[in-house]
């Protein structure tokens, strides 16, 4: 008794009640796992929609510059040669002009006339003396087109026939109105033959199909500019020469210059480029009847030359442009929709004007479909029909220059 006492211990179910304390958690719930992932995935959803609008932009941008260069070389080369506007057939006769409108097109003219007779000795009249065909050619253009450029004889004439031909003048055309840095590599090779007056070169293994006639391989072809970049057998110093023939069969290449002896006397790697038409500009001209010019430059991405991309389309029963408004409606089979979009351009051939989309709504009205669109500006007088045309960058007028 005397040692219970002493002892004096409390047995433990009579200790008083203690608090538990809950254990500390190793990780996290599946709610919690869920919400995180949720979030993280509205982000990266979120990041990853603006690289495609973000390159978009960067292309819109790239092209934008590239137009506006290249305006400001059309610009400057009216200042040089105001017969493109005010001569645009170089007849010499500046009057015949006065109170008309005309689109100068040099490629796209050229171009049409080399596709009826690529021999086309640029006289007499063509069907691309006007702008703009329909499917059939059956309805004309009320716009005049005319090509615009000097074609002296010591240039142009490539082939030597003492003329220049349609299909020598697209090459013209070209080196008029597209960017001068724009060239695509076509071929290179290494020169295994030069010949003692520096003015050609043979290869072992280059395929010259792309440079030379397609109807015949032992001339080259005029309606492209092509040049040759002619390097040492160094590989230091290099030469660059416009090409005035080429031979598939023997697969040999000549130029005009002879090239500088520094260059020693054998070529080593030779690269052959192609002009790369993807920018070009055509000109809307509308004269006053005091001569003076009201102009756009219209510049172009990868334009097609063809027929059915300038088809100009009537209503059957009504005016497509209504003079102050910003509405124009244009009637169109179904089955065979013109090139309209949001944001695109279209040509009024009445009145040479051009107005860009700025939205449009379709009603199918059982095989004939009627488009109504709303254009970025009024229009300047009633108009018979509209062309749509894909790849217009922009269309910068440039105001009012007169003949002196």
């Amino acid at each position: 008794m005397k040692n219970l006492m002493t002892n004096n211990r409390v047995p433990p179910h009579c200790r008083p009640c203690m608090p538990v304390l809950p254990a500390p958690r190793a990780g996290t719930t599946l709610t919690e796992v869920l919400i995180a992932l949720a979030i993280m995935a509205i982000g990266i959803v979120s990041v990853a929609t603006m690289f495609p609008l973000s390159v978009i932009r960067a292309v819109q941008a790239s092209q934008l510059t590239n137009a506006t260069i290249l305006r400001f070389n059309a610009e400057a080369m009216l200042d040089t040669d105001r017969k493109v506007i005010f001569d645009p057939n170089r007849n010499s006769n500046l009057k015949e002009h006065y109170n008309t409108f005309y689109v100068v097109d040099p490629v796209g003219y050229y171009t049409a006339r080399a596709d009826v007779n690529p021999n086309d000795d640029l006289s007499g009249s063509s069907a691309a003396d006007l702008f703009g065909y329909d499917n059939n050619n059956a309805i004309r253009s009320f716009t005049k087109r005319y090509g615009g450029v000097a074609l002296p004889l010591a240039k142009w004439d490539t082939d030597g026939s003492g003329k220049v031909t349609a299909r020598e003048a697209i090459a013209a055309g070209n080196f008029l109105t597209t960017l001068p840095d724009t060239w695509i590599l076509e071929s290179e090779d290494f020169a295994t033959t030069t010949a003692a007056d520096l003015m050609s070169v043979t290869f072992g293994k280059a395929d010259l199909t792309n440079i030379v006639d397609p109807g015949d391989p032992t001339k080259l072809r005029t309606d492209q500019l092509i040049r040759a970049h002619l390097f040492d057998n160094s590989g230091r110093q290099s030469q660059v020469r416009t090409l005035t023939g080429a031979n598939k069969n023997t697969r040999t290449i000549s130029w005009a210059d002879a090239l500088p002896g520094r260059l020693g006397t054998t070529v080593g790697q030779v690269k052959i480029e192609i002009q790369d038409r993807r920018f070009t500009w055509l000109l809307t001209v509308r004269r006053q009847p005091r001569g003076a010019a009201n102009m756009d430059v219209v510049v172009f991405f990868n334009r097609t030359y063809l027929p059915k991309e300038e088809q100009i389309i009537l209503n059957s029963d009504k005016l497509v442009f209504t003079q102050a408004s910003d509405i124009a409606t244009v009637q169109y089979p179904s089955n065979s929709p013109p090139w309209v979009a949001k944001g695109g351009w279209c040509f009024d051939p009445t009145n040479a004007h051009w107005y860009r989309i700025q939205n449009f709504s379709t009603v199918d009205n059982g095989g004939t479909t009627t488009a109504t669109l709303r254009l970025s500006t009024r229009s300047s007088g009633n108009g018979r029909g509209v062309m749509f045309f894909r790849g217009v960058i922009d269309v910068y007028p440039i105001g009012t220059l007169n003949p002196s």
